[in-house]
This record gives C-alpha cells, sequence and structure tokens, in this order.
C-alpha cells in the first residue's frame, strides 16, 4: 500500500469517479500508514483493521456520510448507513475472502 503507483492510482481513480466511500484490502499497511494515505487522499474520516505486513482492510469515507461500526474482524468489517442514498438505515458488510480458497468459508 506504500508505494508511490499505488497511491498515484488510487488518487486518479478518486478523481475521475469521485466516490464517497472506500474499501481497500490487502493493505498490508499499517494504520499509520493508511491514515497517512487517508489525509493525502482527502478522506476525512477512517475505519482501519491493522494486521501488520499480512491482510488488511481500511474503509475512508467522506464526513457527509453517517456511517457507525457494526462489527469489525480481519477479514470483514460491517457498518450501518443512515439516510445514505435512500431514506432510512441500510447495512452493509464488506468481506475480503480468505487468500486459501479451501479456508473461505471459515470467513
Amino acid at each position: 500500500m506504500g508505494t508511490s503507483t499505488v497511491a498515484q492510482t488510487l488518487k486518479e481513480m478518486i478523481r475521475r469517479h469521485n466516490p464517497d466511500v472506500i474499501f481497500l484490502v490487502e493493505t498490508k499497511a499499517s494504520s499509520i500508514k493508511i491514515k497517512s494515505l487517508q489525509k493525502s487522499l482527502r478522506y476525512p474520516s477512517a475505519f482501519v483493521v491493522d494486521v501488520g505486513h499480512s491482510g488488511g482492510l481500511a474503509l475512508l469515507y467522506k464526513d457527509k456520510i453517517d456511517i457507525e461500526i457494526i462489527g469489525a474482524g480481519k477479514h470483514a468489517i460491517t457498518r450501518k448507513f443512515s439516510n445514505y442514498l435512500a431514506e432510512g438505515d441500510w447495512f452493509i458488510t464488506l468481506v475480503y475472502g480468505h487468500p486459501i480458497s479451501h479456508k473461505r468459508s471459515l470467513v
């Protein structure tokens, strides 16, 4: 995640699509590095599952989005969105499957 090529690619994708929420998997970066990336990408809010040099999840989002943490683990993040894209609340679980296919059912 720390390479300038990855950061530049993300910046270009953000410039083109202007997403409100970004979900990153296999960051292989500490929460400190993700927080630095978050600032450089200009996303004021983030939730990071820091698993060091293997794996890692990050959810970056804009302040206008009301997100509540419901649960998180090293393979998934569950959030509640309030009044975003629709009236009322809705939930999403973002999952990164285990890299070894026969262990994916454990996630």
